[in-house]
């Protein structure tokens, strides 16, 4: 099995694997209950065929009784014969501090049984610590967990984009972010200066902001990346843009509409589907590449319940479907770009 978590602490997570367990029905024999086993008659009782090959004489495992020596004539009819049968079992691991990607722990007796009864043996998790798409891609060995733990979080739950522009400016990193929320960013400010347009949001903040928290964080967190030396930036959301990083390798962060994304069902506050009481929700995904000749752009998404691609968490979608993806992210304050990029000096990845 594997496991995705970041290894700064022990923790205990729990996994689902699939394993053989002895038949209830039959114990385990393979045979119809109130029968006895017989000689096999294939390999007559040794276990084992020999195949003779002009002078060589071949040892095999004999196919009918498995190495035995004794079948049943009636096999057993939930488990025809085997002896066992698959099922889903959820086991308890201990991650220990320190863990990295490639390690593998063991844990005795959980693996599969042996046949007819036999002890199962030990059974080996193989860790991945999953990497941030973005920092990865340009060398930086963070891991997503790091990342997540070092951005501050609104009080209901997720994060904003000024807030993961914050933490890669203070990691060294270049960081634009692309707005289209018209909450926060008046269009008429797009040509300010930096001084400027401060002035604006912070002129903002008494105005509009009390009724509303979350704008006052978001306006709050934009003067922050100003003030860090971020940048703010208005443009047309058009394949274009998208295209002009992506092409040349640059990851960019999105927060969009997940729910026009997946075409699911609105949400309620408990995560849970409710098309006539939830509401439209968003959060962060990360646009990977793009395939010109499909107009698709491959979409990393940390969600492990995304209906696209559950295992990989990474997918294609049409590029006009996520452009409305995107736009519509206004609705959660999700609407908007974030490209991170490494220092023009060569910096980014500081601790």
């Amino acid at each position: 099995g594997y496991l995705t978590e970041h290894g700064d602490g022990t923790e205990t997570r729990e996994i689902t694997l699939q394993r053989s367990e002895d038949c209830d029905t039959c114990d385990g024999s393979g045979g119809k209950a109130g029968t006895e086993p017989v000689a096999c008659g294939t390999c007559g009782g040794r276990g084992e065929v020999i195949q003779q090959q002009a002078f060589l004489q071949v040892r095999t495992t004999c196919p009918t009784c498995r190495g035995q020596g004794q079948s049943y004539e009636e096999p057993c009819s939930i488990c025809s014969g085997r002896g066992r049968i698959a099922g889903d079992r959820k086991l308890s691991v201990n991650i220990p501090a320190g863990v990295d990607d490639g390690m593998q722990l063991r844990l005795a007796g959980e693996g599969e049984g042996g046949s007819r009864g036999g002890p199962p043996g030990d059974l080996y998790v193989f860790l991945r610590v999953q990497r941030h798409e973005v920092f990865e891609r340009h060398g930086d060995d963070i891991a997503l967990e790091a990342v997540i733990e070092q951005t501050r979080e609104l009080r209901d739950g997720g994060t904003l984009d000024a807030f993961l522009a914050l933490h890669a400016l203070a990691r060294g990193y270049r960081a634009r972010i692309y707005l289209h929320n018209l909450a926060v960013f008046d269009p008429s400010w797009v040509s300010l200066s930096r001084a400027a347009l401060i002035a604006k949001l912070e002129a903002q903040l008494p105005i509009k902001c009390a009724a509303h928290p979350k704008l006052a964080v978001a306006t709050q967190g934009y003067i922050e990346v100003l003030r860090a030396g971020g940048e703010l930036r208005m443009a047309d959301l058009t394949g274009a843009l998208l295209r002009k990083y992506l092409t040349r390798g640059i990851p960019i962060l999105t927060g969009l509409s997940s729910t026009w994304l997946y075409r699911t069902p609105r949400e309620r506050p408990d995560n849970e589907f409710d098309d006539l009481h939830g509401e439209p929700g968003g959060h962060f995904v990360v646009l990977s590449g793009y395939d010109r000749s499909k107009r698709e752009v491959w979409v990393a998404d940390p969600w492990a319940g995304n209906p696209f691609d559950g295992e990989a968490r990474v997918y294609p979608v049409k590029i006009e479907r996520l452009i409305a993806a995107v736009l519509l992210g206004v609705v959660s304050y999700d609407c908007n770009l974030l490209v991170i990029e490494p220092s023009k000096t060569g910096g980014g990845g500081s601790a």
